[in-house]
C-alpha cells in the first residue's frame, strides 16, 4: 500500500521480511511466499529500486539518511500533532513537559523542512506515520 522511500525504510527498521505491490504477478507471490518461509527476505524489483534510488540521491546530495529518519519519540510526536489536540494535551499524553514538546516540534520542523503543524500532518500522510 506505501511505496514512498520512507515508508520502506520504516518496514525495513521493523523487522519486514518481505515487500509486495497489491498487484504483483502471482508467480512472484510464490517466489516470496517461499523465500519468507525459508527465513529469507523478498523485496519487489520496484521497491529495492526505490530503496537504492532513495540512498544514491540522499548520498549525492551530502544529506545524512539520518535526516529522513524518525526515533519513537518523533514519531509519536507526529501521529500526536496530526490529531486536533493542542500541544499542551500532547504534552500531558507523552509525560513531557511542554517545553520539551517545543524542543521536538521545533527540532522536526528542521529535519522534515517544514513550517508548520500543517506541514507536520501533511509529511505524516504522505509517509504513512497516521492513517486516515
Amino acid at each position: 500500500m506505501y511505496d514512498s522511500e520512507i515508508a520502506l525504510i520504516r518496514l525495513l527498521q521493523a523487522g519486514v521480511r518481505g515487500f509486495l505491490k497489491k498487484d504483483i504477478h502471482p508467480t512472484e507471490l510464490k517466489n516470496a511466499l517461499l523465500a519468507v518461509a525459508q527465513n529469507d527476505y523478498y523485496y519487489s524489483h520496484k521497491a529495492t529500486g526505490k530503496l537504492a534510488s532513495f540512498f544514491q540521491r540522499t548520498h549525492s546530495t551530502q544529506t545524512p539518511i539520518d535526516k529522513a529518519l524518525l526515533n519513537e519519540i518523533e514519531i509519536e510526536f507526529l501521529k500526536l500533532a496530526a490529531r486536533d489536540i493542542t500541544y499542551k494535551e500532547i504534552a500531558e499524553t507523552m509525560k513531557l513537559t511542554p517545553r520539551s514538546i517545543d524542543g521536538y516540534r521545533d527540532g522536526l520542523f528542521e529535519k522534515l523542512d517544514v513550517k508548520s503543524r500543517v506541514g507536520l500532518a501533511i509529511y505524516a500522510v504522505k509517509h504513512g506515520i497516521v492513517t486516515f
